[in-house]
C-alpha cells in the first residue's frame, strides 16, 4: 500500500474550478488499489474547496501540517497556544504588518480595511465560503492554527522575524507576504511525513509521525504506541 499527497491546485481545473473526470477517475482506481489518497495543502481545513471535500479522499493534510484527518477522524492537530498567539497578534501590529489568522473551523482578519490588496482579496474570496465574517483579529475569543502576514516599507521585518524565529517557521511566498507555521510542520517537509496502517481491534487506522517532531507532538496510536513507524 502507498499513499499520495495531492496539491489542490493541481487537481482542481483552473478553467472551471471543478475536478476533471479523468482525475476522477484515475483516483478512483488508485483507492481500489488499496491506497490511501491525501489532499497536500497550505490552507486550514475551513478553506479547502468544497468540490474537493465532496470528492472521495482518504484524507486530509491541511494548514502546512498542523491538521490531519484519515476518514472522519483527526489523526493530529496543532494550534498555537493562545497566550502566544496574542503575543504574535501584537508584535505583527506593533510593526506595521497585517496577518490573516488561519484556524480549522474559520479564518480572522481584521475588523477595519487593510493598506494590503492582498488581505482584503482574500477577504472577499473567503465571505462567500462564510468564512472571516463572524469574528475578527481585535475579539480575543478564539485560537489558531497559522498564519500569513504582509509587510511593505512601513514593515519592521527584523523584529518581526527575530520573534516569531524561535518557535516558527517563516516561509516567504514572495510579493510582499510570509506564510508562518510552528517549526518543523510546513509541507515543504511533507518528505519526512511517514504513514502506516495498522489493523487493530477498532479497525484500520492511520498512525502519522513527522520525523523531525517531538513524541508530544504526533498523533500516538494508543494501542501499539507505534508513532507511526513503518516497516
Amino acid at each position: 500500500m502507498h499513499y499520495f499527497l495531492i496539491s489542490t491546485a493541481r487537481f482542481l481545473s483552473d478553467v472551471t474550478g471543478k475536478i476533471p473526470d479523468s482525475a476522477l477517475d484515475a483516483l478512483k482506481k488508485t483507492i481500489e488499489l488499496g491506497n490511501l489518497t491525501f489532499i497536500n495543502t497550505g490552507r486550514c481545513y475551513c478553506g479547502v474547496p468544497m468540490e474537493l471535500k465532496r470528492a472521495p479522499f482518504s484524507g486530509y493534510l491541511c494548514g502546512c501540517g498542523t491538521y490531519i484527518m484519515l476518514g472522519d477522524e483527526v489523526m493530529f492537530s496543532r494550534i498555537i497556544p493562545h497566550k502566544r498567539g496574542r503575543e504574535i497578534i501584537r508584535v505583527l501590529q506593533e510593526n506595521h504588518a497585517e496577518p490573516i489568522l488561519e484556524a480549522t473551523d474559520d479564518c480572522y482578519f481584521s475588523k477595519r480595511i487593510t493598506r494590503f490588496e492582498g488581505i482584503e482579496h482574500t477577504r472577499r474570496y473567503f465571505a462567500p465560503m462564510g468564512l472571516g465574517i463572524e469574528t475578527y483579529i481585535e475579539q480575543d475569543r478564539f485560537d489558531y492554527d497559522k498564519f500569513v502576514f504582509y509587510y511593505d516599507q512601513k514593515t519592521n521585518l527584523a523584529a518581526i522575524k527575530a520573534n516569531l524565529g524561535k518557535d516558527m517557521d517563516l516561509i516567504d511566498r514572495q510579493n510582499g507576504f510570509f506564510e508562518v507555521v510552528p517549526k518543523r510542520l510546513f509541507k515543504g517537509q511533507r518528505h519526512r511525513l511517514y504513514s502506516g496502517t495498522h489493523e487493530h481491534s477498532n479497525g484500520k487506522r492511520l498512525c502519522v509521525r513527522g520525523q523531525q517532531q517531538r513524541s508530544s507532538d504526533v498523533s500516538v496510536c494508543k494501542t501499539c504506541r507505534c508513532h507511526g513507524r513503518t516497516q
